[in-house]
């Protein structure tokens, strides 16, 4: 029998490291602007810092949307959580 190949199928396997990737570099972009705004600003920076991760959290929460990946939202969760507990420990 002569079987055709689809041209259009992808043999790419999905790449469970470069989501890893992706919720680390958030979480150490989100320590990176953590501690220059606390650094420079000082206890000021921490309301300033909790906006900033906020922001990152939505913004990480739309490309969840737009490229359907769950990495992205789960990557939100974690700034959340994370800059959360971060922000009630330094003002409590």
């Amino acid at each position: 029998m002569n079987e055709e190949k689809n041209p259009y199928a992808s043999n790419k396997q999905p790449d469970k490291n470069g989501d890893m990737k992706i919720a680390g570099y958030n979480l150490g972009a989100m320590l990176i602007y953590g501690l220059i705004l606390v650094g420079i600003m000082g206890q000021n920076g921490l309301m300033a810092f909790g906006f900033l991760y906020l922001a990152h959290a939505f913004i990480c929460i739309l490309t969840a949307i737009v490229q359907r990946k769950w990495v992205w939202f789960l990557s939100s969760i974690l700034i959340v959580i994370i800059g959360f507990s971060t922000c009630a420990n330094f003002m409590g």
